[in-house]
């Protein structure tokens, strides 16, 4: 029994020091964001993560104690090694978790959780993305991080494991042994099973408490031969893993359950993220990401919801809005430009020379300079524009076909209307299930229509490629057909690693400057793409909308709205206005109702998005965070909410409580509609 506690406290001690030195990594990987942080914060950081350290060490001391508590069953042999393999692969995974999230940070600005997983199904877009990352460093890292703890494990606690266990039991008892052993594993893969669903309730810790005394009572049962050997350290055993099952949960309150807020102490944002765990965070993300059947954002009775958002809705009474186009039944192209942030157009304000040929083109046709994404993923990007449906904190109604073909798309809508719909990619449509999303349109092409030799960059073909191929299909098929058509492409290489078949322009080799070279190849791509479109007899009856599906955190931001904010511009013959600057602050939701009503179609269909043209009551853009948040954005205020702290972290201009509260109300009716589909 003595042997059981020492291993008990020092396995656990073990976990939590291996969790501290996990930390002060990430802080020196990340030291160059410090600078604005004081020091007393940063260290506080230490001392707030711990509830979450003790959790997961509870957490991974369990199994070992139930296996040392039935030390007597389990010939001596067997203990150490078990230990060893069990100790051995937790430290594999984690660290790998810990390694990756030294760099997915500086992408995402948000620690590691579940969201990477949905790259395990394309796994060649996966290894394209990190291409860009450096990868001798990193694995340098891992290394380290899996050696060093294992040569501490092996001299504090390998002795230990050694010293436990039983003599070889007869051949004649080993029936009885086995039996006994399963027993315990059924039990043990019982309460896994019960975990997830459980865990954040006083039910888990009564629930479990009974499967362990169960397991060990069984195991008793059936060894009674050896009763004195046995009882004593099953008592023991079970005394201790109750009381791991308690640090599990961090309370036995009602709401007392950990959360990821328990390790939240200040308003800036990296120092809460460092005292997070990335073992707890993952775990806690993966089993909330679908939100399971319940809503975790009630912030309000459900009719108090919906007045809160009508309010946002309401119409005044005014004229129709103003017709911007020659026709109603002009072609439309769609050109979705991946991560195109504002920070790079120059007439948004952003860094001059990066979108040279973009900037001249905002002269030529419609620019909005207040529109921001839904989101910062691509899938709810996609989402937003073409079915005008927001975006969920740590979900995405793309990954899940059984709900997104419950949505509005716009491709539909103008194919009753006489459309020829179309949509290009020259990546792999597998990626988080867009295949079927798009299947909508009518054609689809990706990668595969492309020769092998053109399908040489890291996510498949470069952006001048796919343009080449546009402009080709769409001079064949007008002159084949007078039917309008309706067309969307998606680029791909300002997406990590943002490999580019062009000189450099932007010298550097950090993440910025590669950024800003592949944002200006695109842009040099689709100045040509117009140009040659210019002399095509179908461009004076198309509509060009070029837009974002996302920002990107890169480069320098005053705030985090910055993030969000992306260029729209309206191009093509179809225009009868030019040289047009839209300052209405509009979300890329609003897209779909808009060109809808230009296109003289109903837009009932399409309940969460405005017509930008038409008054309303209020002007406004929402936008999830993956971070599990939302940011709000009004004509003279804007600010940001934390889902898991309950609270706005950062604001800007005269924010008020009704804002806070239309905002929350937003976030709620919007994922219930998910959770409804």
């Amino acid at each position: 029994m003595k042997n059981i506690l020492t291993f008990w406290v020092r396995y656990q001690l073990f976990w939590l020091l291996f969790f501290s030195l996990s930390r002060a990594a990430f802080l020196l990987y990340h030291l160059d964001r410090t600078a604005p942080i004081a020091t007393q914060l940063l260290g506080r950081a230490f001392l707030h993560g711990l509830r979450l350290d003790v959790s997961v060490a509870a957490g991974l001391t369990l199994l070992p104690t139930l296996l040392l508590a039935g030390a007597a069953l389990v010939p001596g042999r067997l203990v150490r090694p078990l230990l060893a393999v069990y100790t051995a692969g937790l430290l594999l995974l984690i660290s790998l978790l810990s390694v990756a999230d030294l760099e997915l940070y500086n992408a995402w600005e948000f620690r590691i959780d579940s969201t990477f997983l949905k790259y395990v199904n394309t796994p060649d877009l996966m290894l394209a993305s990190a291409k860009s990352t450096p990868l001798l460093r990193l694995g340098g890292l891992l290394v380290a991080w899996v050696l060093g703890p294992l040569l501490a494990y092996r001299w504090l606690l390998h002795p230990l494991a050694a010293r436990s266990g039983a003599p070889a039991p007869p051949a004649a008892e080993l029936p009885r042994l086995l039996l006994g052993l399963a027993l315990a594993a059924g039990a043990a893969a019982g309460l896994a099973a019960g975990l997830a669903p459980l865990f954040f309730s006083r039910l888990f810790v009564v629930v479990a408490f009974l499967a362990v005394l169960g397991a060990l009572v069984l195991v008793a049962a059936y060894w009674r031969t050896r009763p004195p050997l046995v009882l004593r350290p099953l008592g023991g055993g079970l005394l201790l893993a109750a009381l791991l099952l308690l640090l599990m949960r961090g309370s036995f309150a009602q709401n007392g359950a950990l959360r990821q807020s328990s390790a939240y102490f200040c308003n800036v944002p990296f120092a809460n993220h460092l005292a997070l765990n990335v073992g707890w965070n993952f775990c806690d993300s993966w089993s909330r990401k679908s939100y399971a059947r319940q809503n975790p954002y009630l912030f309000f009775a459900p009719d108090t919801a919906r007045r809160q958002v009508r309010s946002l809705y309401q119409r005044a009474a005014a004229a129709a809005p103003p017709r911007l186009l020659r026709t109603s039944r002009p072609n439309v192209l769609f050109i979705v430009w991946e991560s195109f942030t504002a920070k790079c157009v120059e007439p948004l304000g952003g860094v001059p020379g990066v979108t040279p040929r973009f900037a001249a083109l905002c002269r030529e046709g419609i620019l909005f300079d207040h529109l921001y994404a839904s989101s910062d993923q691509s899938d709810k990007g996609m989402v937003a524009l073409l079915s005008g449906f927001p975006a969920q904190p740590t979900t995405s109604i793309m990954e899940i076909p059984g709900k997104s073909r419950q949505l509005p798309v716009l491709c539909q809508d103008v194919e009753r209307a006489g459309y020829r719909t179309k949509f290009y990619l020259g990546s792999n449509l597998n990626f988080t299930n867009m295949r079927s999303y798009v299947s909508s349109f009518q054609e689809v092409v990706d990668e595969n229509a492309f020769s092998r030799h053109e399908r040489n960059a890291e996510w498949g073909v470069h952006d001048h490629v796919v343009f080449d191929y546009v402009l080709r299909d769409i001079n064949r098929q007008s002159r084949a057909s007078a039917q309008p058509f309706f067309r969307a492409m998606f680029t791909i290489s300002s997406h990590p690693p943002f490999d580019v078949p062009m000189p450099t322009v932007f010298a550097g080799t950090d993440d910025d400057s590669r950024f800003k070279n592949s944002l200006y190849y695109t842009d040099k791509s689709l100045g040509d793409f117009i140009a040659r479109a210019k002399r095509q007899p179908w461009w004076e009856n198309t509509l060009v909308v070029i837009l974002a599906d996302h920002g990107l955190p890169l480069l320098p931001y005053q705030n985090q709205a910055q993030n969000y904010h992306i260029p729209m511009l309206w191009l093509g013959g179809a225009l009868a206005r030019h040289d047009t600057v839209v300052h209405t602050v509009c979300s890329q939701v609003d897209v779909a109702a808009t060109v809808l009503s230009q296109l003289n179609l109903p837009t009932q269909a399409y309940p969460w998005s405005n017509d930008i043209f038409r008054p309303r009551a209020a002007r406004f853009a929402y936008f999830a965070t993956s971070s599990d948040g939302f940011g709000f954005v009004a004509p003279n205020r804007q600010f940001v909410f934390d889902n898991h702290q309950r609270r706005v972290i950062w604001r800007q201009g005269a924010v008020v409580a009704a804002d806070v509260a239309q905002a929350q109300a937003y976030e709620q009716l919007s994922v219930q509609e998910y959770l409804d589909k």
